[in-house]
């Protein structure tokens, strides 16, 4: 074989008679040799069969025809890696993640250019041997339905037109992802191997060449190197690789045309049977409301959350199974933190302002002013018959789809059922809002549009003439004159809905360990992994770590599942013990001072890390390690179970694609609570017993006249569910903790998460999967139902009473002008734990008293008066940054001061009776 203008050629030489026959015979036979030249000069005495002899020579040539094919193959090599890399880790991993097509079509994209490429450039050698037309080469097939006659597109463009919102079949979606993976791994490694096959049979012959132009080999070694042969393979790898990525392309644009693309929505995704008639801007407003449930005696509210799945579809793009949609449908209630939603036309353009003078919504600023006159919204427990402070605003996220939001000024009481009324709301022009159509016939019993009714909501209406209303004229005298524009009610989950749980998992777990069956903290269930130790280094005075031990621990597991998203063993719980262990990872830093014994141990100290991080966290914390040096902790981390950075994958997935993935977060959560507590258990009794907490030969010194205390100390997500975990922790097991500090924390999260300067990171996820920010509204308040099992101290009771002493104490500290953590969530949370605060506190939070002998609970804030005028006046999503607030108050020094003392001593120091806590910008060294 020659190369020439028009490719390759193939050249046989032979003498004999029938030479022109066997040579067209060569041609036919031998077509698919490449970059050879063969002759072969032999009489066969008119033999018509061409025959391949073992000692034939065969000239191999180095010149350029042999560079190109060994360039081409290696392009072909590489072209496997990328293929290798981007089927087997970008889709496989992409399609787990997300769920959604469109993520593979850009890798589909790369991919179905690259194959066309390669096929384009074999085809060459196609024509070249002689074959038919490649371009006749696949066809592409169409998929039918399984009980469908008639072919349709996946991405069902005509049921998208039909229906008027494009829709895809989720569940086949799911079903296909699998085998996706599976070919794109069988393709790139099968590619891959032709590819290498082919390199190294050129490698072969370039050393053949270079030790003589002429070599002669078997008939095994001639087809060895074959680079026909290899290129046959690659090119049917190519034509398959062509198909597979032009359909994913094609799946892509589908679904990005579903998901990426906003499309105008029909009237019936906010009016239907399953839509509460009582407010027409969105199917699921109001929100919470008594539509939305159903009376069940099985419960201990007596009703059932009771959300059709039509009403939930109505929030995302495409069709969604039931087992992608936020399910909320298993709560005895409502609930008890969640932000109430509804909207009445003409609010927004009116700017909130009532038809009376003074009258309007109440900010956040005047929670005094939401039980009086001038507020245009009430919120009434009718259980306690008595009005309950609140603040309402209108929400921005969505300026074009604003709603007004309600959120009561602390957690509201379990197992209660409370109503929502608009009192005489105007608009831009300064007129009365008309009265909803539909609240109109609840009450009105005596019209042919109220008998038509369910019975379901003629019950409504009575409970509301009957009883709401006239509530209302005893508890808000002044409503009598006035017209109710908007009327709701709804019943919050109880205590056993909301915590049953959260609770039976951390006794579970204590339970368990206490036992007999445990059998202690023994090596068995406790393995030294890594130990660093700089003991000899101690003298240096920058070093405040004398060991660092990180440590695997064997606990019992509530979790069931091989995932990282697992979900709760419903039959472990109910029974309060598990079969299963699951290994938990804790670092262990014991300072030079505790390590050299220069200072005997005086507290534990268990840190919580922030938003998605992990316990390494806790080397970052200078001023605690250093604290910690000075006057002798150890302190240990571990990562928060279900918000650490290995979970991210699956809160992404919960966001973008599976929202109901949330309850194995949550799930998650629960079992990371009950992890802390068995740890902080073993801190307590076996730690200095351990093997690894020995220096040299000698335990770490313990004061016999002191008593050791332990203490959680949380850090953001850290504080946050610190909160929840040691409110729990103090009902369950009383002595197991003595206090806990939680800095730049707040609760709840429906009204935290919005708030943030994280969330519109986190928005751009929501957005593929919902319209709109209106419905990410609504879909935050159905999130906090989930999340109400582990957030903040509703997860306990509060903890501060003011008139009796309480061994259990707590910290709070907070940043004012923090734009990741809101104040106003830190100001709830503190309300909350009822706790108390210093005449010298620089900000003055309404419902909290002051500072007492028997104050359980302290509040302290930092104010940064720079960032504070930085924030924006309305609740819209942040343009600005995270500040630096929400990373450097935890480094102020009046607050680590205080941390100190009340690790030490128990105690709450008042570190802002000199104005030190009111800086222009936070700084690590103020």
């Amino acid at each position: 074989m020659v190369w020439n203008d028009s490719g390759f050629n193939i050249n046989t030489t032979s003498s004999g008679p029938n030479s022109n026959a066997r040579n067209a015979g060569a041609a036919k036979e031998y077509s698919r040799v490449q970059n050879l030249e063969i002759s072969a000069a032999i009489e066969d005495e008119g033999n018509e069969t061409d025959v391949f002899l073992d000692d034939a020579p065969i000239n191999f040539h180095t010149d350029r025809h042999m560079i190109f094919s060994l360039i081409f193959v290696a392009a072909m090599a590489i072209s496997s890696f990328v293929s290798l890399i981007c089927y087997v880790f970008m889709i496989q991993v992409l399609l787990d993640l997300t769920n959604r097509w469109y993520i593979c079509g850009v890798t589909a994209f790369l991919q179905f250019m690259e194959k066309n490429i390669i096929f384009l450039t074999l085809r060459r050698v196609r024509i070249l041997e002689g074959y038919s037309d490649p371009r006749k080469a696949f066809t592409i097939p169409v998929f039918m339905d399984e009980n469908d006659a008639h072919p349709r597109m996946r991405c069902s463009v005509w049921r998208g037109l039909r229906d008027g919102i494009p829709a895809s079949d989720w569940e086949h979606d799911e079903n296909l992802f699998g085998w996706v993976a599976f070919f794109s791994q069988s393709c790139g490694f099968l590619y891959l191997a032709s590819a290498v096959f082919g390199l190294l049979a050129l490698y072969h012959a370039r050393d053949d060449a270079a030790v003589s132009s002429v070599a002669v080999h078997s008939y095994g070694q001639f087809n060895l190197i074959n680079a026909g042969r290899v290129f046959n393979v690659i090119r049917c790898f190519s034509v398959l690789a062509c198909a597979a990525t032009g359909l994913i392309l094609l799946l892509g644009l589908g679904s990005a045309w579903i998901y990426l693309v906003d499309h105008d929505l029909p009237e019936s995704n906010k009016v239907g049977r399953y839509c509460d008639p009582l407010d027409t801007t969105e199917c699921l407003l109001p929100f919470p409301s008594s539509f939305f449930s159903v009376l069940d005696e099985t419960t201990e509210t007596g009703i059932r959350v009771n959300i059709e799945h039509n009403a939930l579809s109505t929030l995302y793009r495409g069709s969604m199974g039931s087992k992608h949609l936020l399910e909320v449908n298993d709560r005895d209630g409502f609930s008890t933190s969640g932000t109430i939603i509804f909207y009445k036309d003409g609010i927004k353009e009116a700017n909130g302002i009532g038809f009376l003078n003074n009258t309007r919504l109440i900010g956040p600023g005047e929670l005094q002013l939401s039980t009086s006159s001038q507020s245009i919204t009430l919120l009434l427990d009718m259980d306690a018959k008595q009005l309950v402070p609140h603040f309402a605003e209108i929400d921005y996220l969505d300026e074009e789809r604003p709603v007004v939001i309600i959120q009561s000024s602390k957690t509201l009481e379990r197992n209660r059922r409370y109503v929502v009324a608009l009192v005489d709301a105007a608009d831009v022009d300064g007129n009365k809002l008309p009265v909803s159509d539909y609240l109109r016939i609840l009450l009105d019993n005596e019209s042919d549009a109220h008998r038509k009714l369910l019975e379901s909501e003629q019950r409504r209406g009575l409970y509301y003439r009957n009883e709401v209303i006239p509530t209302f004229s005893d508890t808000a005298p002044w409503i009598t004159s006035r017209k109710i524009q908007m009327l709701f009610d709804f019943h919050t989950a109880s205590v056993n809905g909301q915590l049953g749980n959260t609770h039976k998992i951390m006794s579970g777990m204590l339970n368990l360990i206490a036992g007999d069956e445990w059998g202690g903290w023994g090596d068995h269930n406790v393995r030294v992994i890594e130990m660093t130790d700089s003991v000899d280094t101690c003298r240096n005075e920058n070093n405040d770590i004398g060991r660092i031990v990180h440590i695997e621990v064997d606990l019992p597991n509530f979790l069931k599942g091989d995932r990282r998203a697992k979900l709760l063993n419903e039959d472990a719980i109910r029974l309060g013990e598990t079969q299963s262990t699951a290994p938990f990872e804790v670092v262990v830093i014991v300072p030079c001072s505790v390590a050299t014994r220069s200072l005997s141990l005086r507290a534990t100290v268990d840190y919580g890390h922030g938003f998605l991080g992990s316990r390494q966290e806790i080397f970052s914390a200078d001023y605690l390690l250093r604290a910690a040096n000075q006057n002798g902790y150890i302190l240990f981390a571990s990562n928060w179970g279900g918000m650490s950075f290995l979970d991210f994958p699956v809160v992404v997935r919960a966001f973008i694609a599976n929202p109901n993935e949330v309850t194995s977060i949550v799930g998650n959560v629960m079992q990371g609570y009950a992890n802390k507590a068995a740890i902080q258990d073993f801190a307590n009794n076996a730690l200095l017993n351990m093997e690894f907490m020995m220096f040299n030969d000698s335990p770490v010194h313990v004061d016999e006249d002191e008593i050791v205390r332990h203490v959680f100390y949380g850090v953001s997500l850290g504080g946050i569910f610190g909160s929840a975990y040691t409110s729990l922790v103090s009902r369950t097991k009383p002595n197991l903790l003595d206090g806990s500090i939680l800095t730049s924390a707040g609760n709840p999260f429906s009204l935290l998460m919005s708030r943030s300067a994280l969330f519109p990171s986190y928005n751009l996820l929501l957005e593929k999967n919902l319209h709109h920010n209106r419905h990410t509204r609504i879909f935050i308040s159905l999130l906090q139902m989930h999340y109400d099992a582990i957030d903040g101290p509703t997860v306990g009771l509060s903890l501060g009473d003011s008139s009796s002493p309480n061994s259990f104490k707590t910290l709070l500290q907070f940043g004012l002008g923090d734009n990741v953590v809101s104040t106003l969530a830190s100001e709830i949370m503190s309300r909350d734990y009822n706790a108390s605060t210093f005449p010298s506190n620089p900000h003055h939070i309404v419902g909290i008293a002051p500072m007492n002998a028997n104050s359980s609970v302290c509040v302290t804030e930092m104010m940064y008066t720079q960032p504070i005028s930085q924030l924006p006046k309305t609740n819209t999503i942040h343009s600005l940054g995270t500040s630096e607030v929400h990373s450097y108050t935890r480094f102020a020094k009046p607050l680590v001061l205080q941390l100190i003392e009340f690790i030490n001593t128990g105690k709450f120091l008042d570190v802002c009776d000199t104005g030190i806590c009111v800086l222009e910008n936070p700084c690590r060294s103020c």
